[in-house]
């Protein structure tokens, strides 16, 4: 993406600031940052500009700015959470386990706490997740040598 939009999105940022702190000290133009409650409070002020949503949806959140692939460019880079379990837990637990945790994050308790946090909820359960783990370290693997290695 990089290369195709003729921007450089390697971290410059003076000293050890993280990427929103360096565009909080104006020492970046750009960053790419996590849409969390603080950046999303300051883009719904007005103070910063959300300029892509690099999942593959737009972001509940923030719901006037495009993917990248709407902007025409083909990159999706998710942002994924999960629950693992030991290697050698008994089938029967995971199961249950896996079915505790869809159930619960199905529920509108659990969505009403995501609002603000530009996250959505997606329930899989464990071979799906399995599935799409290995889905995006297969992706990673075959991204772009140059791009791995931050250049």
């Amino acid at each position: 993406m990089e290369r195709e939009a003729g921007v450089d999105l390697a971290p410059k940022s003076p000293g050890k600031k993280t990427p929103t702190e360096a565009i909080y000290d104006s020492d970046v133009e750009t960053a790419l940052v996590p849409a969390n409650g603080e950046i999303l409070a300051d883009v719904w002020a007005g103070e910063l500009q959300a300029l892509a949503v690099l999942g593959g949806e737009r972001c509940p959140d923030l719901p006037k700015v495009p993917t990248a692939k709407e902007l025409g460019y083909d990159v999706t880079v998710p942002v994924f959470g999960g629950i693992a379990a030991p290697a050698g837990t008994p089938r029967r637990i995971v199961d249950e386990l896996g079915r505790a945790f869809v159930g619960a994050s199905s529920s509108r308790e659990f969505g009403r706490v995501l609002v603000g946090t530009g996250r959505v909820p997606a329930q899989r359960g464990p071979e799906k997740f399995a599935a799409f783990v290995d889905e995006q370290a297969r992706g990673l693997s075959e991204a772009d040598p140059e791009q791995r290695e931050g250049g």
